[in-house]
This record gives C-alpha cells, sequence and structure tokens, in this order.
C-alpha cells in the first residue's frame, strides 16, 4: 500500500493542494483488490484499521491532505466524493441516505 501510495498518489494530492482536480481510479475485474487497495484493509490480529501499515489510498491521501492543510494556518474547504460504478449504475458511497439519490453518467 505505501509503496503504491508513493508511487501514485501522494503527487496526485500535492496536485490537489495546488489547485487541480484529480482522481484515483481503481479498476479491475471482481476480486481482484480494489476495494482493498482504496480503502486498506484490517489486520488479522488486530481489527482495527488504525493501523497505518494497512491503511488504503484513501485514508493516506486525507492525512497527507490534513497535515498539509494544518501547516498552512489558513481557514480551508474539503470536499470529497466516493463514488461506485458498477454496471453503469453510480453509487455514492458516502450517502447517508436509505435511499441515495440517482446519479448519472453525462
Amino acid at each position: 500500500q505505501k509503496q503504491v501510495y508513493d508511487t501514485v498518489c501522494s503527487r496526485a494530492v500535492d496536485e490537489v493542494l495546488e489547485g487541480f482536480n484529480c482522481t484515483i481510479f481503481a479498476y479491475g475485474p471482481t476480486g481482484t483488490g480494489k476495494t482493498h487497495t482504496m480503502e486498506g484493509g484490517k489486520d488479522e490480529k488486530n481489527s482495527s484499521q488504525n493501523d497505518e501499515r494497512h491503511a488504503g489510498l484513501i485514508p493516506r491521501s486525507v492525512k497527507q491532505i490534513f497535515t498539509r492543510l494544518r501547516r498552512s494556518n489558513q481557514e480551508n474547504s474539503v470536499r470529497v466524493s466516493h463514488l461506485e460504478l458498477y454496471n453503469e449504475h453510480i453509487t455514492d458511497l458516502l450517502s447517508v441516505s436509505d435511499e441515495p439519490e440517482k446519479l448519472r453518467i453525462y
């Protein structure tokens, strides 16, 4: 996880903080580890996902963003999207609604 993050994502997060829009996109067949890569995994011995060794790209990105923003001593606003595209249907994975809004691809 750390090697992938350092190689691919860290630079994208830096670019986001410079004002660019960036997307990290995990693509592949079912069961190939996309969710594990993005969200991280749990250590079998320790059920906590707080262990940085098992952190995925999303928690590592969030940590990098807030570490940099905290150092800036400026007021900031952060917006995040976490979407799943499956069988041509988009799901907002951050929605708290029992009946999520239908999202469309344009």
